[in-house]
């Protein structure tokens, strides 16, 4: 759940309600993200996965504790947490 609302405080996700249950949220990548991707498949990069594969899953929980700091700072700078 935090790494959601990271994301999409990130501008990298959406959340909204899913139809007819209004408990459940439905989580879909933004176009901004979606673009990066396509420009990272088009330059022949390797895919993200492959990438976190190769880190450690400290360095991946001090990346997400890293990102969370940086989430708080965020929203102190501008409360909602949302980029203009």
């Amino acid at each position: 759940m935090v790494a959601c609302v990271a994301t999409e405080a990130a501008g990298l996700v959406e959340r909204t309600a899913a139809p007819g249950d209004g408990r459940e949220r439905l989580v879909a990548l933004t176009e901004a993200i979606v673009e990066v991707a396509r420009q990272v498949a088009a330059a022949g990069m390797p895919p993200l996965w492959q990438v976190v594969d190769r880190v450690s899953n400290e360095d991946l929980a001090a990346l997400i504790q890293g990102l969370e700091a940086f989430l708080k700072a965020f929203r102190e700078v501008r409360p909602g947490g949302r980029p203009p």
